[in-house]
C-alpha cells in the first residue's frame, strides 16, 4: 500500500501537459479555501505523477517547497492503467464528426465492425474508434505511423479538431454501454498506454497530452487537507508535525463507485478530521464518520 509523503517540489515529474485554465481555476481555489484538499498521487520510484498535474502546476506558482504526496509502487497491482473514451454532444450526428475531421485532418476512415475495430485501436492500428448507437458500423481512423508519441499527438489532433462537438470523457466500459443502450448517440474510443511507456516518456523529458491516462489507485487517501501554508514554508519542521499528526488520524475505506470532487472508480479511503467544521464530507460520507463515532464501524489508520 502506498504511504505518505511531502515530496519536493523539483523532484515531481508531470507526464501530462496541462490545460492553462484548469491551472488557474485551481490556483484561484487554492487561495480562496488555503489548502490542498487531496493529496496527489506520485510514483515512488522517479517521482512521476500519475494524478495531480494541474493541482501540481497551480501549487508550484504559487511557491510550493514541498507538495503532500501519496507515493505507490507504479507496478504493483494497487495502480491500474486504462484511458478515457470520449462522448460527443447527442445534438451531432456521425455526418457531422466525419466531415469536421476530413476538412480538418484530411482524415480518412475504415468501415469495420465494432469488436474488429476495438481490436484495431488496441494493437494500434487506429488512432481512434467512432462508435455510433444504432449501427453495427464503427468508423476506425487509420495510424499507420509508429511511435507512441506520434499516436497521442494524432489523438489529441483529433480531440482539439471536435472540440466544438462538446467533448466530455468517460470510462471505457460506460461509453460501450452507452452506445449500445442508446444512453450515448456518439463517442470514440482511443488507445491505452502501458505502464513502462509512460515512465519512458517522462524519462526522456516528454509530457502526453491532457486526458492520455486514467490511473485508478486502489486505497489511495483522500481529504488530508494540507495548508498552503505547510506547503509553502521553508520550515521543515512544520512539515514534519503536520504529517506526524496526520498519520495518527483515523480512516474510514469506501469501496468504488463514490463521487466527491469526481467520481471514483476504485476503492478509497477518507481520513477523519474529528473537531473540524468546515470539512468538505459529502452527506454520506458524514453519515459513515458518525456511525464510527458511535462505534458501529471499525477502526483502521492511515499506516
Amino acid at each position: 500500500m502506498g504511504r505518505l509523503a511531502f515530496v519536493e517540489v523539483g523532484r515531481l515529474r508531470p507526464h501530462e501537459e496541462v490545460v492553462e485554465e484548469l491551472v488557474g481555476s485551481i490556483m484561484n481555489d487554492l487561495l480562496s479555501t488555503g489548502r490542498l484538499l487531496h493529496p496527489i498521487v506520485v510514483e515512488e520510484s522517479h517521482g512521476m505523477i500519475l494524478d495531480g498535474s494541474h493541482r501540481f502546476e497551480a501549487l508550484r506558482r504559487l511557491g510550493a517547497k514541498r507538495i503532500l504526496a501519496y507515493t505507490v509502487d507504479y507496478f504493483s497491482e494497487e495502480v491500474e492503467l486504462k484511458a478515457w473514451y470520449r462522448v460527443i454532444d447527442r445534438r451531432y450526428g456521425i455526418e457531422d464528426v466525419l466531415e469536421a475531421l476530413r476538412s480538418s485532418l484530411n482524415a480518412v476512415f475504415e468501415r469495420s465492425s465494432l469488436e474488429d475495430g476495438l481490436e484495431a485501436v488496441r494493437r494500434r492500428r487506429g488512432a481512434v474508434l467512432l462508435l455510433v448507437h444504432g449501427s453495427e458500423v464503427a468508423y476506425l481512423m487509420p495510424f499507420g505511423a509508429s511511435g507512441v508519441d506520434l499516436l497521442f499527438r494524432e489523438v489529441a489532433r483529433v480531440d482539439e479538431a471536435l472540440r466544438r462537438f462538446g467533448i466530455r470523457y468517460n470510462t471505457e466500459a460506460n461509453v460501450i454501454s452507452g452506445v449500445r443502450s442508446g444512453v450515448i448517440k456518439l463517442g470514440y474510443a482511443v488507445p491505452v498506454l502501458e505502464k513502462r511507456e509512460v515512465v519512458d516518456a517522462v524519462m526522456r523529458g516528454k509530457r502526453f497530452p491532457p486526458k492520455s491516462t486514467r490511473h485508478l489507485v486502489h486505497g489511495r487517501l483522500l481529504y488530508t487537507l494540507t495548508p498552503l501554508e505547510v506547503i509553502t514554508t521553508e520550515d521543515e519542521s512544520i512539515r514534519e508535525q503536520f504529517l506526524k499528526d496526520l498519520m495518527s488520524a483515523e480512516t474510514v475505506s469506501l469501496g468504488p463507485g463514490y463521487f466527491i470532487d469526481r467520481f471514483y472508480e476504485e476503492r478509497i479511503r477518507v481520513v477523519v478530521h474529528r473537531g473540524l467544521r468546515d470539512v468538505p464530507y459529502t452527506p454520506e460520507i458524514s453519515e459513515l464518520i458518525r456511525l464510527r463515532s458511535e462505534g458501529t464501524l471499525h477502526n483502521e489508520s492511515i499506516d
